[in-house]
């Protein structure tokens, strides 16, 4: 990994961490179904989050398997661990670890550190930068920069992200999201629009392929009762490879208990 890489990737070993206590847990499903032949993948989930002064941690474990309709498939595990913490009124760091087995069903490993800049009132810039490593080393080095804008009930955000992938070259992604939080409650209903090249395709093949992602996806988060809330979210991804073209039919349901 470059020099620059681990310096922004650099993990915080010393958080002044106060008052953890357990807040929710979360258990969900995610299954996608793929056109022309190239199979179908079924993940399922359970998240644990704590918080603490000024942050808050997810520690999560997921199982999948990938089946490519052509007589190859995969299963995988993964766990993640994620820290949100507030340094100060202006910065906040959102920090990431992920460990999976040698399989294209997940990740195998990946680090990645967001900056939040709070400049402004209502507007939030992001920077930051991702390592990851995937079935047959792959390596891939992820740089991007964003923002969100919180005009009353609405989130506006984008994110720009270049990556370099080790031995072929280099790609880019655009992500944008629309979220409007229900005027009542912590429901919400968000929008997701994706486009990209190169790298995105790696999440999805057990080879490395170069072309094109776009996707769509509709986000609901349903409360049901002061404790219990429904997530669901259904999506479509296109891919655009040298020997093909393909699509993804998403979906995830998952329940959530806080306390």
């Amino acid at each position: 990994m470059k020099k620059g890489c681990l310096l922004l990737l650099a993990l915080p070993v010393a958080l002044p961490v106060q008052g953890m206590t357990l807040d929710g847990l979360t258990v969900g499903y995610d299954h996608t179904d793929y056109s022309a032949g190239y199979g179908k993948k079924h993940i399922v989930s359970a998240e644990l989050k704590s918080v603490f002064d000024r942050g808050a941690a997810v520690m999560s474990m997921a199982r999948g398997y990938r089946d490519y309709d052509h007589g190859e498939s995969f299963q995988g595990t993964r766990g993640r661990a994620t820290v949100w913490y507030d340094w100060s009124p202006l910065l906040s760091t959102r920090t990431g670890l992920s460990l999976g087995d040698n399989s294209p069903v997940f990740v195998r490993r990946e680090v990645l550190n967001d900056f939040n800049l709070k400049l402004l009132k209502g507007t939030v810039l992001t920077v930051g930068g991702r390592h990851a490593s995937y079935f047959h080393n792959t390596e891939v080095n992820a740089f991007s920069a964003g923002g969100s804008w919180y005009p009353g009930p609405v989130i506006l955000a984008y994110r720009y992200t270049t990556y370099d992938t080790v031995g072929a070259g280099g790609s880019y992604s655009h992500l944008a999201s629309v979220r409007l939080r229900d005027s009542q409650g912590p429901g919400y209903t968000q929008l997701f629009a994706s486009t990209g090249t190169g790298a995105y395709t790696y999440d999805w093949s057990p080879t490395v392929r170069s072309g094109k992602l776009h996707s769509l996806s509709l986000k609901r988060v349903q409360p049901l009762t002061e404790n219990v809330s429904l997530n669901l979210i259904a999506g479509k991804q296109w891919f655009e490879t040298p020997v093909a073209s393909y699509s993804g039919l998403n979906g995830q349901l998952a329940v959530t208990w806080r306390w």
